[in-house]
């Protein structure tokens, strides 16, 4: 799920800014709310491979950690957006992000199906 998630993400996010820089803002708003759809998918895959992988400290700092970078992302978007980079390589930039968390997950990131603690 994390790595179907983060793929969905990272394409939507560039056919977004793809529609903001050929001027198909409509467009771009309904890619972002596809974005928003798979952001989701993604949060489901790594919660449960955070229960199933770490000691419940570490899932409770991983938690607080993501809603610490989601307000930091709120407080700086309008300024990179306002930046030379504009609207479409805002949403460019969020797109590499996600194709490095797509290549992170398929390399690095071990299958947790079948394991026990036991």
């Amino acid at each position: 799920m994390m790595i179907i998630g983060a793929a969905i993400q990272a394409v939507t996010l560039l056919l977004a800014g793809l529609a903001f820089w050929q001027g198909y803002q409509i467009f771009g708003f309904i890619l972002i709310n596809l974005t928003t759809v798979a952001w989701i998918i993604s949060e489901a895959g790594i919660g449960l491979y955070a229960l199933e992988t770490v000691p419940d400290i570490v899932y409770v700092v991983y938690s607080s950690a993501g809603y610490v970078a989601t307000g930091i992302a709120a407080l700086t978007s309008k300024s990179i957006r306002d930046s030379a980079l504009g609207d479409a390589g805002f949403l460019w930039l969020f797109a590499v992000f996600n194709f490095l968390g797509v290549f992170y997950l398929l390399f690095f990131v071990k299958e947790t199906k079948g394991l026990t603690d036991i």
